[in-house]
């Protein structure tokens, strides 16, 4: 689903990255609650940042110009 929601040419490699941290914490031995609240705040900090990338273009928040 998170997939969807960000820029294609940058997908692959946010989710890469997501996948990556999500699997040296399950290593680190951390209680699965815990990995999973990281997980989605990573998910929820993912997705802002698309939001922001996607409407970056859209919105010129430059108010000097």
């Amino acid at each position: 689903m998170v997939a969807y929601i960000l820029p294609s040419d940058e997908a692959e490699e946010w989710l890469g990255d997501l996948l990556e941290v999500n699997r040296e914490l399950i290593e680190s031995e951390l209680p699965f609650w815990q990995i999973n609240v990281i997980s989605m705040l990573r998910i929820i900090q993912l997705v802002w940042a698309a939001y922001k990338v996607t409407w970056s273009d859209f919105i010129n928040t430059n108010w000097d110009e």
